[in-house]
């Protein structure tokens, strides 16, 4: 799979958004901010476009803006709550305008592939017969049941199908 920087920066900031929940609450006694805001965030298909086609647009626009690139590894390398994150992008110059401009608020960038992520989880627990987590919303795990292939699509269930990936370059494209 071919992968330049912004792409990498992204994956990392969507890694390290999902892996950053879980850690924070273990961290602190603190109450996290990012629970309620997951609960609380309905997904729907109109916003599961409007995140991909952007994230689509972000990946061509960070070969050519590399203050933007710079916004965004700023904001990965960040150690806090998901929520904290997104009050620092709408504090980026770049990144907010580059979302406002593709009609994304900065909790949409940051909840809906968190969310998307989150609900996936909680059906898997349905699925073992174990309850979810609280904090996720018993309205987005089913959406994630209703539109599971749809999402899947979109690279938002945790992996990228193998149809999906791009070719290395000079590597042979030919799969058993």
């Amino acid at each position: 799979m071919r992968t330049d920087r912004s792409t990498a920066i992204i994956t990392l900031v969507l890694v390290a958004l999902s892996v950053q929940l879980f850690a924070q609450a273990k961290k602190d006694d603190a109450p996290n901010p990012d629970e309620p805001a997951i609960h609380d965030y309905i997904l729907t298909m109109p916003k599961i476009q409007k995140y991909s086609d952007a994230v689509k647009k972000l990946n061509d626009t960070g070969k050519s803006d590399p203050v933007m690139v710079a916004e965004m590894k700023k904001i990965s390398d960040f150690d806090g709550y998901n929520m904290t994150k997104a009050a620092m992008i709408d504090k980026s110059p770049h990144l907010s305008a580059f979302l406002k401009g593709n009609g994304l608020t900065s909790r949409d960038f940051v909840l809906t592939p968190m969310v998307a992520l989150t609900a996936a989880l909680g059906t898997a627990a349905q699925d073992l017969k174990a309850d979810p987590p609280s904090f996720v919303n018993p309205v987005n795990i089913q959406f994630v049941r209703d539109h599971k292939a749809e999402l899947e699509k979109y690279n938002l269930m945790g992996g990228e199908k193998e149809s999906q990936k791009e070719p290395v370059e000079g590597q042979d494209d030919t799969r058993p």
